[in-house]
């Protein structure tokens, strides 16, 4: 994991792009204007190339009537890498930083197109609105709860010994 730097996100806005698939929805992503302004925004790297991104908002858990939560705004693997580890990977990284932040549980939402919702489900998201969660009709609101949160926290805890 590492700190989004001006010449990470030149690096994906210049590579990424040209390698994301016709039915992506992040053809109009530039990493560039999503970072701008926002601190709490980290990377992933494989080597010397950047393999994900993610950022949100908010730099405190969000409290909600249920618990707090880390607030997920965007997230992006590298397009060849989709469907492997990075994914995972990625999400027990947040995982981690939602517990750091005193986070119980992540929130998000994502497109409802083939396969972005059923990736978050594999890895253990559950569909479901928090009370008090406001988000656009046309997105799909997804939660990480605090078990599974735990669960990713694990996986990385597993890594590193």
């Amino acid at each position: 994991m590492v700190d989004v730097t001006t010449e990470l996100l030149a690096e994906v806005d210049d590579s990424w792009p040209p390698r994301r698939g016709p039915a992506d929805v992040h053809h109009a992503w530039r990493w560039r204007e999503i970072c701008e302004g926002q601190r709490e925004r980290f990377g992933v790297m494989v080597g010397a190339a950047p393999a994900a991104i993610w950022v949100s908002t908010r730099t405190r858990p969000l409290r909600l009537r249920d618990g707090s939560y880390y607030r997920l705004d965007y997230l992006e693997v590298a397009p060849d890498l989709r469907g492997g580890v990075v994914g995972p990977l990625t999400l027990a990284l947040i995982a981690c930083r939602a517990l750091e932040l005193g986070a119980d549980a992540i929130v998000l939402t994502a497109f409802d197109v083939p396969g972005l919702v059923d990736a978050y489900r594999r890895a253990g998201a559950v569909v479901r609105r928090p009370p008090g969660w406001s988000h656009p009709s046309n997105l799909v609101s997804l939660v990480f709860e605090p078990a599974v949160v735990a669960l990713l926290k694990g996986f990385v805890d597993e890594l590193l010994t």
